[in-house]
């Protein structure tokens, strides 16, 4: 979640309804022993889509029962930053914007792919026939 969140950080998690759910906000949820805070990047009506800031192409799928809370302060060293503050709205909006673009570039290279393949098929077309 760098540069959001990073190793070693501390963060005040509160528990939230679903309905209270954003999309931007970073949640922590329960995976097998572990406890990791991403951020929301859907919500759909039985499940989340969750993202992490620094890892462009991994997506992760959590349903209600699995979420523990909403994270709304990060304490790095002696500086604590709430949810409240401009630099975290600033941090999100970053954020966001990164994934918007990471998945217009995979839309566009999906269609790159699927232009050579089709261009491909009607050459073979062409020289067969």
């Amino acid at each position: 979640m760098d540069p959001m969140l990073q190793e070693g950080d501390q963060v005040i998690v509160e528990p939230l309804n679903w309905e209270d759910i954003q999309i931007g906000d970073i949640v922590t949820y329960c995976h097998l022993d572990c406890f990791p805070s991403r951020r929301v990047v859907k919500k759909h009506r039985n499940h989340l889509m969750l993202w992490c800031d620094n890892w462009h192409y991994k997506r992760f799928v959590v349903t209600p029962e699995r979420i523990l809370g909403r994270v709304v302060s990060r304490r790095r060293g002696g500086t604590v930053l709430h949810r409240e503050d401009s630099e975290w709205d600033l941090l999100k909006e970053q954020a966001l914007l990164i994934y918007r673009n990471t998945r217009f570039a995979r839309f566009k290279h999906r269609i790159r792919e699927s232009s050579r393949a089709l261009i491909g098929k009607k050459e073979a077309r062409r020289v067969d026939g």
